[in-house]
């Protein structure tokens, strides 16, 4: 007789054999999330199709997804640190969105091909997750702000700087 406390052993209950076509699963509407991303933004768009994944029991998609997420922070964060306009800032965060949104096609393909039925979860609490994400975005950006301050400062206090008298 197996442990009922026992971790499972798979990744994926596809790997055991499991059949999800049987069973309703709470997901974010695979088909609304680009609409939602092309509001809040491709992050949470991101985050919450990560979501969808580990619902489904496909890790390997959600860390994908969750790359997508953290290349979202990186962009931006090199962009607003970089002082680029912002032009320049929204046409590489919709370059950026267009590109991710072709992997939503995926998610949606598989729960047709699969016959998974899902219920649709609520888009407050999306609304929530982006607030979150947004706050933290802006709190990382403050903080490398306030580190690139302090070193400047000191680079300036220690007389390191090369000047140049004309």
């Amino acid at each position: 007789m197996s442990n009922p406390y026992q971790a499972p052993t798979a990744d994926s209950p596809r790997e055991e054999g499991v059949d999800l076509s049987g069973t309703t699963v709470g997901l974010w509407n695979p088909r609304r999330l680009g609409v939602f991303a092309f509001f809040f933004g491709a992050h949470v768009g991101a985050f919450l199709q990560a979501q969808n994944w580990k619902a489904l029991g496909n890790y390997e998609e959600a860390k994908r997804s969750y790359r997508w997420m953290w290349a979202w922070f990186a962009i931006m964060t090199i962009g607003v640190i970089s002082e680029l306009s912002e032009l320049a800032l929204n046409g590489v965060g919709l370059v950026f969105f267009l590109i991710w949104l072709s992997t939503l096609s995926r998610q949606s393909h598989y729960l047709m091909t699969e016959q998974i039925k899902f219920t649709k979860k609520s888009w407050i609490i999306a609304v929530g997750i982006w607030g979150l994400l947004t706050l933290g975005f802006f709190v990382l950006i403050l903080i490398l702000s306030f580190v690139y301050l302090a070193v400047t400062e000191s680079i300036i206090a220690s007389g390191s700087l090369i000047r140049v008298d004309s």
